[in-house]
């Protein structure tokens, strides 16, 4: 680990500028400097991404510098800011939606606003956990109006992080307002059922263009018929195959499935672990669920790990098969 970059990602950090700019005797440097200090030691030598540490001593400065000192309405205010940056995050339908258009441009005479990236929004994430935890009832109000809009943005998003940090919202959500675990898990089991049937759906749609694109391909090639061990051996190489005889127009099909397919697969994912947590929330807060969620998050987990033996899945895209496997194997993991 450079401590020099390091130093620079710090330095150049926003939330220090901010934090420094009504102080002039507190600079960027000696602020990071100083966390520096604190974050080259053992107990973080572990880990040699900058980036990381840069989060964490983020979140510190947040916490520590700013949220644990100001009154309680100020900390809503901070809330509810935090929540509006989760709600400018980019979600993986994006993808599919710049895809669809050739030009993306914004509106004339406005300003493009950048959206915060993966590491600004587990920051915002990790940070609006605390303060659901030491709020409670005060901000019972903004988790409606703000943040579970909110998060319906960031559980769908590409990084592996921030979907986990939001799938801990919920947690910190579960344990403070216990009401609201039921209803969740419910809304979450549901849409887990709904991208998976979305996966199967497109999954279907796949092996059948590849198919015919194998059967096409060996018909202009004399072959009289394909076996189907020739259409095997196609589906491997078919969507390249398939992509250099086809148009434009059926290329950017091709990559519109593969965003739909990766989209499915992120908000599964990000749903089933929210499942997860939230039951794991109930049985640690002793929070009763009704027999009817356990039962249906117990079918749901055997759909997702019977994928892993579906030749259609399998064929077609094998990482959303692995992915249905692992979010049933943690559905079942919470019922333990």
């Amino acid at each position: 680990l450079s401590s020099r970059n390091l130093r620079a990602t710090l330095t150049d950090s926003s939330i220090l500028t901010d934090l420094t700019a009504d102080h002039p005797g507190c600079t960027s440097n000696s602020v990071s400097s100083g966390l520096l200090r604190n974050f080259t030691s053992k107990q973080y030598s572990s880990t040699n991404d900058p980036l990381t540490l840069a989060r964490l001593a983020t979140n510190r400065v947040l916490r520590r510098g700013v949220t644990e000192y100001v009154p309680e309405h100020v900390q809503l205010a901070i809330l509810r800011q935090l929540g509006e940056v989760c709600r400018c995050a980019p979600s993986s339908m994006d993808d599919i939606s710049s895809l669809a258009s050739k030009h993306n441009t914004a509106p004339p005479g406005s300003t493009p606003v950048e959206p915060p990236n993966e590491h600004q929004l587990q920051v915002a994430l990790i940070e609006i956990s605390h303060l659901l935890t030491t709020l409670g009832d005060a901000c019972a109000a903004i988790i409606d109006e703000t943040l579970l809009p909110a998060l319906e943005h960031c559980v769908s998003h590409a990084s592996h992080g921030v979907r986990y940090e939001t799938v801990t919202v919920y947690a910190a959500i579960a344990l403070r307002f216990p009401h609201r675990t039921a209803p969740l898990l419910e809304l979450h089991l549901s849409k887990s059922c709904v991208h998976k049937e979305a996966l199967d759906a497109l999954a279907v749609e796949t092996v059948k263009t590849v198919t015919n694109a194998a059967i096409a391909s060996s018909g202009s090639n004399g072959g009289g018929g394909t076996s189907g061990r020739g259409i095997s051996k196609m589906f491997s190489r078919a969507l390249g195959s398939s992509t250099t005889l086809a148009s434009r127009k059926k290329q950017q099909q091709h990559q519109m499935t593969g965003c739909s397919f990766l989209y499915h697969q992120y908000c599964l994912h990000g749903s089933t672990l929210i499942a997860s947590l939230l039951l794991r929330a109930a049985s640690s807060s002793g929070t009763p669920i009704p027999s009817e969620g356990v039962a249906k998050m117990f079918s749901v987990g055997d759909a997702l790990i019977q994928t892993q033996f579906q030749r259609v899945m399998k064929n077609a895209n094998p990482g959303a098969a692995c992915v249905c496997a692992k979010s049933g194997f943690a559905l079942w993991s919470a019922l333990c």
